[in-house]
C-alpha cells in the first residue's frame, strides 16, 4: 500500500500481484490509510471482487474518485454520475452492459424532456468510464457507448433582450443581488461561474479592470470595466469573505428563472446575457480580437455562436 498527498487530498494505492491496482482519493490521510488497509485485508482473505465483476454503479464510483477530483467541471460531472447511478442500468455488471442498455438510458432521458446537449454529456461520461476501464484498469471489455447513436446537438441561439425586458426582470426578482449580477453579466460578458468567483481583490478601480484567474478554459484574463460596471460595483456592500457576490451559481440561475416567469419573459436563459454583452460590443464597433480578449473566446467560430447583431 502506498499513500501520498496530491493537492489538498490524499491518495491510497494498493498493488497486489494477481489483482488489478486499486486507487482512491480521500479528504485526509487517515481515511486513505484505512481504505487501503481494508482493500489489502479483503484481498488476503479472498473477499475481494475484481473490477470486471462489479456493477456499473461501482465502476462509476471508482471513476469519480480517481478521475474527476481535480477537474474544473468536477461538480457537474459528479451530478451526472449520481443521476446515472440511480438508473436501473447502473445495477448491471460492468462487462454485461450492452449498446441496447445505453440506448435505453438515452431514450429514457429523451422521453423525460432532457435537452440533446444534456443527454450527450451523460453519454460522454459513460463513454469515458468504459475507455478508462479498458485502458487503465486492464479490463477486457468493450465500450458499448461507441455503437449508440448520439443526439444531434444544436447549440446556436439567437435570443437577445427585447426592449424593456431587463428592467422587468430586475423589478420582478426577490433577490437583492440578481439585478447587479445580470447587469454585470451584460457589461462584462463574464460567465456565471466567473461572477460567482469574483473577489474584491480581483477588482482594480484605478485601472478599471477585473482580473479573472479562474475561467472556464483554465486561463486568466483581464476584463475592462465600463463606467456602468464601475457604478454597479461601487454600489455593492463589501462582504467579510471578500467575495463580490454572495449567491451560488445554482441560486443565480434559479432566481433568474423565477424573475423571468414573474416578468412574463419567455425563452431567455441566463447565459443569453453573455451573448447580449458580446453583441453590444460589436454594435459599438469593437474588433473581433478586442471582443475576444474581453469574453475569453479562443476562436472566431466560438465567438460567433454568442453573437447576434441587431
Amino acid at each position: 500500500m502506498f499513500i501520498r498527498q496530491r493537492g489538498n487530498r490524499w491518495q491510497a494505492r494498493v498493488a497486489v500481484q494477481g489483482y488489478p491496482e486499486q486507487v482512491k482519493s480521500f479528504e485526509n490521510e487517515a481515511e486513505a490509510y484505512a481504505w487501503g488497509a481494508e482493500v489489502e485485508s479483503r484481498i488476503k482473505e479472498g473477499g475481494y471482487a475484481e473490477p470486471d465483476r462489479t456493477t456499473l454503479q461501482g465502476a462509476l464510483s471508482r471513476y469519480e474518485a480517481e478521475n474527476i477530483t481535480h477537474k474544473k467541471g468536477a461538480a457537474k460531472e459528479s451530478s451526472i454520475i449520481r443521476q446515472i447511478s440511480l438508473h436501473p442500468v447502473a445495477t448491471l455488471k460492468l462487462d454485461k452492459v450492452k449498446g441496447a442498455d445505453i440506448a435505453g438510458y438515452r431514450d429514457g432521458m429523451k422521453a423525460k424532456g432532457y435537452a440533446p446537449a444534456t443527454i450527450a454529456r451523460h453519454l460522454a461520461v459513460l463513454s469515458n468510464l468504459f475507455n478508462i476501464a479498458r485502458r487503465e484498469w486492464a479490463l477486457e471489455i468493450s465500450n458499448p457507448v461507441e455503437v449508440v447513436r448520439k443526439p444531434i446537438v444544436r447549440n446556436a441561439r439567437t435570443r437577445r433582450l427585447n426592449a424593456g425586458e431587463l428592467e422587468k426582470i430586475i423589478e420582478s426578482t426577490e433577490s437583492n443581488e440578481l439585478g447587479a449580477i445580470v447587469r454585470m453579466a451584460i457589461e462584462t460578458c463574464m460567465r456565471r461561474g466567473e461572477l460567482v468567483a469574483l473577489r474584491w481583490c480581483d477588482v482594480d478601480f484605478t485601472r478599471r479592470v477585473a482580473c479573472l484567474a479562474d475561467t472556464k478554459n483554465g486561463e486568466s484574463r483581464t476584463v475592462p470595466l465600463s463606467p456602468t460596471a464601475i457604478q454597479i460595483l461601487q454600489a455593492l456592500p463589501r462582504r467579510i469573505n471578500g467575495r463580490v457576490f454572495g449567491m451560488t451559481a445554482d441560486s443565480i440561475t434559479q432566481a433568474f428563472e423565477r424573475a423571468c416567469n414573474r416578468a412574463g419573459v419567455s425563452g431567455l436563459r441566463l447565459h443569453d446575457l453573455r451573448r447580449e454583452g458580446v453583441s453590444r460590443l460589436f454594435e459599438r464597433g469593437w474588433s473581433i480580437p478586442d471582443v475576444a480578449c474581453v469574453s475569453g473566446h479562443k476562436t472566431w467560430s466560438q465567438l460567433a455562436r454568442y453573437t447576434s447583431i441587431k
